[in-house]
Formats: structure tokens, C-alpha cells, sequence
């Protein structure tokens, strides 16, 4: 059975691809039928794993094996696909039941379980490869040996497996998850945090994680050893469980979005300010508006939010003063006709960061007259203001507009 990266390099490591060019008259040799095996599998599996990632894709879902109190505990894993973290498919055509007492068994010296408890474990997965079908060839013409038997076939297969958490075997780590992405791009607006510098180095970890499950030890009366004598629930609600929707998945949630019952709400479109600077180069008075998307009736007229819903206080300016994020002094009101929030504040200094930040409750959402909520629900924008000259010979003083992207 193989393994990846560590064991196996040329399982993972990436190289410029070469496709074999045919000709008349050309002889092939197995290594020609091998380099071209070795391009559509090596750029397939570069483009799973760079492109779909790693995690399961249906199935393999774990529970408790059914029996008597009295059986060896097992645990039942449903058939099911994943892709590992070098790109390849693992597909477990069968349920698969784990002996827990026949894995603590042949483990036991391996373990540093001593003692009658309850210990946690994990469920692992990873890819394999088993050959088969040999037959009888001659002899290379060309080198030393006299011919015997080849293996003629390569199945595709898997192991799955118990691991001891505190083992030396680690599940594949998982990747950033849709807070963090979304953080990056707050922070770094004028960035793509959703392309990395690099590419990924290829992982060790190559064992995905099924569930947690939590193993019981005891010795039975008369007995000189410990054993696994129960298992616990599997839990699946480890985030190093990494799973991928599909395709077909993605495109059902992206179009129940367009439904009469799931029409987005209003839409954040914009910011804008002004102000006034005064002569010793302080801003006397900042204005920052929030503008709001509504979705319009059939004559093309806004439909304005429900005034009973909004909640001008869930607007807010934030700075960063010695003890963190602090909230600056401005007041926020509501326009109906222009469907949007205006904040004013005298408190602003020019060029320094500030954060303005819509956070919605969702037990008492902001709507329109149609019940649809604001979306997103928490906005949040990174802004500052600047100073703008007038124009040369006009007498008129300076300004300051806000900008976003701080």
C-alpha cells in the first residue's frame, strides 16, 4: 500500500508536465505507456488538489456498530468519496465495520493507555494502491533477468483505520474557514486573501478524519489485561473533519437564492462623506453615509424599510485608541427618502484609520415592507477621511471626503 509525501514523493511533488509525442513508425516501450499513464494522472491530480482541495465528498458517515452488549464494540463507516490532500480520490465502494477490541489488541504496546478509562480516538482514511492480476512475461531482452511475474493491474483502494489522539498520527489540518476569509478581506480590501503567495507545500497528513470517538477500557474479572470493552458515540462535528460540497450542491443553494421565498434583502452599495476643515487644519464637522440597495416595486420606486424595524444605533464608528477598538462620538439617523444611514461626528482626525460598522440583530432584523432583512447583516468597511484641496485661485476653503479601503 502506498503513502504519501514522506514515503513517496513522486505520489505528491509536482514537476513541469511532459505529454508523449506519437509518430509513424514510432516504437513504444512500457515506459512510454507509463509517462503517458503518469501525465493524465499527475495533471489530474494536480487540478484536484489546487483547485477542489481535500475533504469528504458524500457518505462516510460513522456510527456505533449494531449487536448484543455482550459482542466486541465496533464501528460502522457508510460507503462514501473523499479526495486527500494530494489530489487523489478515495472511494470506499462498502460499509466498513472497525473491531475496536481487535485494534486495541494488536496496538496495546503501541498505546500508553494503562488503566481502566475512557480514552478519545479518531477515525482516519487515506489512500492506497494494491496490485494485481500477475502473469507470466519473458524476459527483458536487455537486462539481467530471465522473465517471471508481473503484477498487470493497479487497484485503487484505501485504509481506514483507529488512531489513539495523542498518537503520533495527525488528521489533515483544516483550511481557513469563511470568518477568517472574510476577516482577510475586511483588513485587506485592495488584496485577494483567497490567493496565496505560494503554493502549498505537499502535506504528510494524508490521513483524513471520519469522526472522534471515545474508546472504554476495563479488565474483566479474572483477567490479567486491559480491553476495549465499549465505544462510544462517533462524533462528527470535529472541524478537522474537512469536507467538499459539490458542484451541483453550490449551484442548488446559489439559485434557491433567486426564489420568491429567499429573495435577498436590501444590499450595502456604498459610502460616502464630507466636511468642513478649519483654518488651524482640524476637521470641524465629518458626515459618513451609508447607502442601502432596496429592492424596487414594479413602478421602479424603492420600497423604503420599515421605520418601526430600524435601529439607527446599530451604525457606529470605531477607532483604535490605547485599549483597543473604541467608539467615537457621532450621531446616527436614518433617512427614509434617501434609504440611508447618515452619521455625523465633529471627533474624525485626518488620515487616521477608522472602522464603520453596521451589526444587525437577527432576533429583531432590520427589514423592508416586504419582511426581507438587510444583507449582509453585519457590514463592516475600513474608512478614512482626507483632505481636499480647492481648486487653484478659487478662494474657497479646503474640504475632506471619506474613502474606504483604510
Amino acid at each position: 500500500m502506498t503513502t504519501c509525501c514522506c514515503d513517496n514523493p513522486c505520489g505528491c511533488e509536482e514537476s513541469a508536465f511532459a505529454r508523449v509525442r506519437y509518430s509513424y513508425g514510432q516504437r513504444l516501450t512500457a515506459v512510454d505507456l507509463l509517462d503517458e499513464q503518469s501525465y493524465l494522472v499527475g495533471k489530474d491530480r494536480f487540478v484536484a488538489r489546487h483547485v477542489l482541495g481535500a475533504g469528504i465528498l458524500c457518505g462516510l458517515r460513522a456510527s456505533r456498530g449494531d449487536g448484543p452488549p455482550d459482542r466486541t464494540p465496533t464501528i460502522r463507516v457508510t460507503r462514501g468519496a473523499a479526495l486527500d490532500l494530494c489530489g487523489r480520490a478515495i472511494v470506499v465502494e462498502h460499509d466498513q465495520c472497525l473491531d475496536v477490541a481487535a485494534w486495541f489488541a494488536r496496538r496495546r504496546d503501541e498505546l500508553s493507555w494503562s488503566d481502566p478509562g475512557t480514552y478519545p480516538a479518531w477515525i482516519g482514511l487515506r489512500y492506497g494502491e494494491c496490485p494485481s492480476d500477475p502473469i507470466r512475461v519473458p524476459g527483458d531482452p536487455c537486462g539481467c533477468d530471465g522473465g517471471g511475474c508481473v503484477y498487470t493491474r493497479v487497484h485503487e483502494s484505501f485504509e481506514l483505520a483507529l488512531h489513539a489522539a495523542d498518537g503520533p498520527v495527525d488528521p489533515a489540518k483544516a483550511p481557513p474557514s469563511w470568518d477568517e476569509l472574510c476577516h482577510g478581506l475586511a483588513e485587506h480590501p485592495s488584496a485577494v486573501p483567497l490567493a496565496p503567495e505560494s503554493c502549498p507545500p505537499c502535506s504528510c497528513e494524508e490521513w483524513l478524519l471520519v469522526a472522534t470517538v471515545d474508546v472504554t477500557l476495563d479488565r474483566p474479572a479474572g483477567g490479567a489485561g486491559l480491553r476495549a470493552v465499549d465505544v462510544g458515540a462517533p462524533v462528527e462535528g470535529d472541524p478537522r473533519r474537512l469536507t467538499l460540497h459539490s458542484l451541483a450542491a453550490l449551484q442548488h443553494v446559489v439559485t434557491s437564492l433567486g426564489a420568491a421565498d429567499c429573495e435577498p434583502g436590501p444590499a450595502i452599495s456604498g459610502l460616502e462623506g464630507d466636511g468642513d476643515l478649519a483654518a488651524d487644519g482640524s476637521l470641524d464637522v465629518g458626515r459618513a453615509v451609508l447607502s442601502l440597495a432596496l429592492a424596487r416595486a414594479d413602478d421602479g420606486s424603492p420600497v423604503p424599510l420599515a421605520a418601526a424595524t430600524v435601529d439607527a444605533d446599530r451604525l457606529s464608528l470605531l477607532r483604535v485608541g490605547a485599549a483597543g477598538w473604541e467608539a467615537v462620538d457621532s450621531s446616527v439617523t436614518y433617512d427614509d427618502g434617501a434609504a440611508a444611514f447618515e452619521l455625523k461626528t465633529d471627533a474624525a482626525e485626518l488620515a487616521r484609520p477608522y472602522r464603520l460598522v453596521l451589526q444587525d440583530d437577527p432576533a429583531r432584523p432590520t427589514v423592508d415592507e416586504q419582511l426581507r432583512p438587510l444583507r449582509p447583516s453585519v457590514f463592516s468597511r475600513g474608512v478614512r477621511w482626507v483632505a481636499i484641496p480647492p481648486p487653484p485661485g478659487s478662494g474657497d476653503p479646503a474640504t475632506v471626503t471619506l474613502v474606504t479601503g483604510a
